[in-house]
């Protein structure tokens, strides 16, 4: 049954007052991954036997898995294999810290940390003094998924990363551990260590806002965020005076999205509230110098007493979209930006207490003309999470028929036999 056109709700691409919009990502290219793109065998030579982990983008050095992503492959024996006891598969993950001194390696400040062990008994004997040959063409099959945690921890698998600053550096690196194990003084242990890629990916919980409310009404909803800068004095006896004499300085407002969750690539929109009531002209005076920042913090934990080591890059700058200054109806200025959240793809949010930190926020700040000493300068930093995908996006799963595909923008590949590291 249809319903007579006047009865049928009013749609229009501008929303109401008491309507908010939310980010509807169409798919791009950044984030799919082409099907012609090129692909490299990922089979690794023992004495004895190949392990076949399966094809892999061309691009990557390593094979690569996503969130909850499953090492899988097979072990091929290419000739006959005498006085096997064992067959053993494990993938292992560990966290390496290093400091150094004066350009020399402190070995004292050299930790290591696992993130996660797994090991498939592929082959074993209940006698451990026997031992059997192993015909040429023999196969076995493993499959290790990983976790979505680190071992022992509630803190989610952090990906693949190499973070050097000066005097310290940190990595987060896997592998997959293959060990035939044989008989006899003479006859070793054949072992094959396998790098691979850790790449998970990571959406918001909900879809993002993709403008505030308009700003002729009130800003502060359950879906923003309003924070008030603080103000710092320059240097001098003159500014504690005007606040011992009562004099008025402007409130400087920032709104942003709630949640602070932000996918990667994507706009964020922000609003900056500048309001003196007794004085529009110095809410004026604030207007010309102003700037919203986006910045990656990357903190790494050296050392027995974990001493902070930081490192700030900046990796964008707001642009204004709307002004809106001080006039006959109103003393307050607002102003309206959009400020893109670093690259698409490559940026996410993570952790391992204790050890490192990479972290987003945005930076505010407000200040006064060069010639007027005697005010202060506003300046906040707000912490945000940033993703690599946006919400409920899957273009990358439904064109390779995964739903475990790696996070490709989360590695870049460099120019030496280290192969990949993470920017």
């Amino acid at each position: 049954m249809s319903l007579p056109a006047s009865h049928l709700p009013r749609y229009s691409e501008d929303p109401d007052q008491s309507e908010l919009r939310v980010m509807h990502s169409e798919p791009t290219g950044n984030t799919a991954v082409s099907t012609s793109t090129r692909m490299r065998c990922g089979v690794y030579q023992m004495e004895y036997a190949d392990v076949d982990m399966g094809e892999f983008p061309s691009v990557l050095m390593n094979p690569a898995y996503g969130h909850n992503g499953i090492v899988e492959g097979v072990i091929t024996f290419r000739k006959r294999c005498s006085h096997i006891t064992q067959i053993v598969v494990k993938l292992k993950g560990a966290v390496t810290a290093m400091a150094s001194e004066y350009a020399t390696v402190a070995i004292p400040s050299l930790q290591n940390m696992s993130l996660v062990s797994r090991t498939v008994n592929l082959f074993s004997l209940p006698d451990i003094e026997d031992s059997r040959t192993i015909a040429a063409g023999t196969q076995y099959h493993f499959s290790i998924p990983f976790p979505t945690y680190i071992d022992g921890r509630t803190t989610p698998l952090p990906p693949s990363y190499t973070a050097i600053h000066p005097g310290a550096s940190t990595e987060m690196s896997y592998s997959l551990q293959v060990d035939i194990a044989r008989k006899g003084f003479f006859r070793r242990h054949e072992v094959r260590k396998i790098p691979v890629l850790y790449l998970p990916k990571t959406r918001p919980a909900v879809p993002s806002l993709i403008e505030l409310p308009p700003l002729e009404h009130d800003m502060t909803c359950e879906r923003v965020k309003a924070v008030q800068l603080t103000p710092r004095w320059p240097g001098t006896c003159q500014a504690q005076n005007l606040t011992s004499q009562g004099t008025e300085i402007p409130t400087v407002h920032a709104f942003l999205p709630l949640p602070r969750c932000f996918p990667s690539g994507d706009p964020i929109p922000i609003a900056l509230r500048i309001s003196c009531p007794t004085s529009p002209a110095v809410t004026k005076l604030y207007t010309y110098d102003f700037e919203v920042q986006l910045i990656k913090k990357r903190k790494v934990y050296i050392g027995p007493k974990g001493q902070l080591n930081l490192r700030e890059t900046l990796l964008g700058t707001a642009i204004v979209d709307q002004r809106i200054c001080p006039n006959s109806n109103r003393t307050d200025c607002c102003i309206m930006l959009r400020l893109i959240a670093g690259a698409m793809g490559k940026e996410s949010s993570w952790d391992v207490e204790g050890v490192i930190e990479v972290q987003y926020c945005i930076r505010f700040i407000v200040r006064p003309p060069r010639d007027t000493p005697h005010l202060p300068a506003f300046r906040h930093d707000e912490l945000i999470q940033l993703t690599t995908d946006p919400y409920e996006t899957y273009e990358t799963e439904f064109l390779t028929g995964t739903l475990n595909a790696p996070a490709m923008g989360l590695a870049t590949l460099r120019l030496s036999p280290a192969g990949l590291h993470s920017a």
